[in-house]
């Protein structure tokens, strides 16, 4: 068999490589003006680089996929500045004094008659053993577990929303837990909350979270955020809303 000597040509793409250093170059600024201001938003980005939106949005999921960075809701925060899911065996033994004074206060909203949704959480449960005591007719709705187990002997109605349950916090989260919820009125929520910030709001560890929380708002009159100061500067992955949509904040 004839055997060839083959000639290999590298053939190079001007208009490839000048593209690839354009995005180098948009990652780097992206990234180096992140590390300063600790966020970074879609629009801003677009004027600064003066490319189109979609082409941010594009170099952001890029840099998510790399580690680099979590998108949020019109741009993107450092990872290290996220606040994941607790634990609520970690939780519960947390600020208790706090979050008891806490409760002692929204008791205090609640009047004869009420429906009410109580958020899953350990500050809501305070809320939720000192109700009992009350000398009133009450409907509570909750999707919390632990909270349903403390009303359980008591007078009150309970509505426990149904779903999947997250058995590291004892919450029903879900479609079903969703469509429940979109079916029901409430007088009074008492939002319990995973991160709040003046800029940011109120977020949440997780979709399924973010959207329990939202509809609970939707179906109740006033809303009330009850949360001891652990919670303050700081925020999660999910957008539950902005401070001035809350009726009212209990804290410490």
């Amino acid at each position: 068999m004839l055997k060839k000597n083959i000639i290999v040509y590298e053939v190079f793409d001007t208009n490839r490589k000048e593209d690839e250093m354009k995005q180098l170059n948009r990652k780097t600024h992206i990234l180096e003006k992140l590390n300063i201001q600790k966020k970074v938003e879609v629009e801003t980005l677009a004027n600064e680089l003066n490319v189109s939106e979609m082409t941010v949005r594009r170099d952001l999921e890029k840099l998510e996929n790399n580690g680099e960075l979590i998108r949020t809701f019109g741009g993107a925060v450092p990872v290290q500045t996220i606040s994941n899911e607790i634990a609520y065996q970690d939780k519960k033994v947390k600020n208790v004094f706090q979050k008891r004074m806490i409760a002692e206060k929204a008791v205090k909203r609640i009047q004869d008659g009420h429906i009410i949704f109580l958020d899953s959480g350990t500050t809501t449960i305070e809320i939720a053993k000192m109700v009992i005591n009350l000398d009133i007719t009450l409907t509570v709705i909750t999707n919390d577990i632990s909270i349903a187990n403390v009303l359980m002997d008591s007078t009150i109605d309970v509505i426990m929303l149904g779903g999947h349950l997250q058995n590291s916090t004892g919450s029903v989260l879900g479609t079903l837990t969703f469509d429940l919820i979109n079916k029901l009125n409430a007088d009074l929520f008492f939002l319990g909350a995973h991160a709040v910030d003046e800029e940011y709001g109120i977020t949440a560890p997780s979709i399924e979270k973010a959207q329990v929380k939202i509809a609970m708002m939707k179906s109740s009159r006033e809303i009330i955020l009850v949360t001891d100061k652990s919670k303050f500067a700081n925020k999660a992955l999910f957008k539950v809303c902005e401070l001035d949509e809350l009726d009212e904040i209990i804290t410490d």
